[in-house]
């Protein structure tokens, strides 16, 4: 556990029945250094999955010896959906596969996000863990969002209007809860039409998400508020957080955040962090 927790050992459940399922096409091992290193680091002994490309020879390299599995596709931006989206299909088969080796699973981003503290400490009940963005905005009032929800929708995106946003990028659950998730997701996904989300871009599947938690009652979980277990950053602006003298990024309230995503937003923070677990490189 890294220092200054407030978590205690007991909270933190058994080390073999954790997976943390992520995806990294198209980055080489600089972009996904601090997600592996802080992860391990946050004293996680669980296992991690990364969908790469088939050619990446040299990531799959570097995650080996971190102890990650990956699973190799085959992608071109320009002949399917975006990684993005085909993520969740690929995901579901994985955990489907495997349903019986692990108890709780989170859904993680791996380019912008830092382990500040034992991912799954506090989280391990038998809900679903939904992570919303800042407490202020509603879905409408973010113009992307709100792009990708009523290119996606149309007329039908009013329900969602003004609902909070929730994070596509971090989500947590139970094995049984995650399946139905990622299925549900994936079957989405799997309806929009190819000239839509052509038009729309790659994070579409984020619309997707808020609908869903929005308004499916299978798919019911907790509204996690931002800046408790998990900061998505970008939204609050850089104004809400602060480095402490060992790199570790606060609140302004001075609480450290076990998970934080999206510091790659501010260079300040960004540079912090990188060279606490780059060396600089």
């Amino acid at each position: 556990m890294l220092p200054d927790s407030k978590i205690g050992l007991a909270s933190i459940p058994r080390p073999s029945r954790q997976l943390i399922l992520g995806a990294a096409i198209g980055y080489g091992p600089e972009k996904v250094r601090v997600f592996v290193e802080s992860l391990r680091a946050s004293g996680f002994k669980g296992e991690v999955m990364i969908l790469i490309a088939i050619q990446q020879f040299r990531l799959r390299s570097f995650l080996r010896r971190y102890g990650v599995r990956t699973q190799s596709i085959w992608h071109r931006r320009s002949l399917f959906r975006s990684v993005n989206a085909r993520r969740y299909q690929k995901y579901y088969k994985y955990l489907f596969a495997r349903r019986h080796e692990f108890d709780h699973v989170m859904v993680a981003d791996v380019r912008d996000l830092v382990f500040q503290s034992h991912p799954f400490a506090g989280m391990t009940d038998d809900r679903r863990h939904y992570f919303l963005e800042c407490n202020r905005v509603e879905i409408c009032n973010q113009a992307m969002n709100w792009r990708w929800v009523t290119a996606l929708y149309g007329a039908k995106a009013n329900v969602i209007a003004r609902r909070p946003i929730s994070c596509s990028g971090t989500t947590l659950g139970p094995t049984d809860a995650m399946l139905q998730y990622l299925g549900t997701m994936a079957a989405e996904i799997h309806k929009v039409h190819w000239r839509i989300y052509r038009r729309i871009g790659h994070g579409y599947d984020q619309g997707i998400h808020n609908m869903l938690i929005h308004t499916n009652p299978a798919l019911a979980g907790v509204l996690e508020e931002n800046n408790r277990h998990v900061a998505t950053m970008q939204l609050e602006g850089q104004q809400a957080y602060k480095l402490d003298d060992e790199g570790r990024i606060r609140t302004a309230a001075d609480r450290i955040i076990p998970i934080c995503h999206q510091y790659d937003r501010f260079p300040e923070i960004r540079e912090v962090v990188e060279r606490r677990w780059s060396g600089g490189r």
